[in-house]
């Protein structure tokens, strides 16, 4: 993932169908404690996707879930209810202070550095 001033490109796009996302409604960047959140709408599956990320210096943290659905339903499970299930779709929605727990959740996360270009 590339994060620019006003959008978002995805390496992955089967993601999203697309490569770069510009900010809008369908994309939102919010600020959260010490975290940034970049929100997607996906619409295929009618629920909004959250990657919270760090920045520090020159370096962008990007977190992400690397479990499997079973995997996952279990320990998101222990951090807020899971909302709708589909084949290879979990739906989550937790409140503040469930997000907040499962950002604290090392063990959740996949982080991953991306270094800034100039």
């Amino acid at each position: 993932m590339e994060v620019r001033l006003h959008s978002v490109i995805f390496e992955d796009e089967e993601l999203l169908g697309e490569g770069e996302i510009s900010l809008s409604d369908t994309l939102l960047l919010r600020k959260y404690k010490k975290f940034y959140i970049v929100n997607w709408y996906d619409s295929k599956n009618a629920c909004w996707v959250a990657h919270p990320f760090k920045y520090n210096e020159s370096k962008l943290y990007l977190y992400s879930f690397n479990l499997g659905k079973d995997e996952a339903e279990s320990q998101l499970s222990a951090y807020t209810p899971i909302v709708r299930k589909g084949s290879e779709l979990l739906v989550i929605n937790p409140t503040r202070k469930e997000f907040k727990r499962m950002l604290r959740a090392g063990s959740l996360w996949e982080v991953e550095v991306l270094h800034r270009e100039n």
